[in-house]
């Protein structure tokens, strides 16, 4: 069995535990740029719902364009 006598005491992490692994930002810039980042991702989120609106509303108009068709042509 190996002695431990020969190992350096370690100190314990004085770190508090991180969400996804990413540091607390310590200097204002740092916090501004993540403000921005959650920005961007709103409002990246914002036009991807805007543009699939709007293409379920167009294929719903156009699904009821062909079915009022079928129903004239009868």
């Amino acid at each position: 069995m190996i002695d431990p006598g020969f190992r350096e005491f370690e100190e314990t992490s004085v770190l508090r535990p991180r969400i996804l692994g990413i540091k607390t930002p310590q200097d204002r810039r740092d916090r501004r740029n993540c403000v921005l980042l959650g920005f961007a991702i709103v409002v990246a989120i914002v036009i991807f719902g805007i543009l699939e609106y709007k293409q379920l509303h167009d294929i719903a108009h156009e699904a009821k364009r062909s079915a009022m068709g079928m129903f004239k042509n009868q």
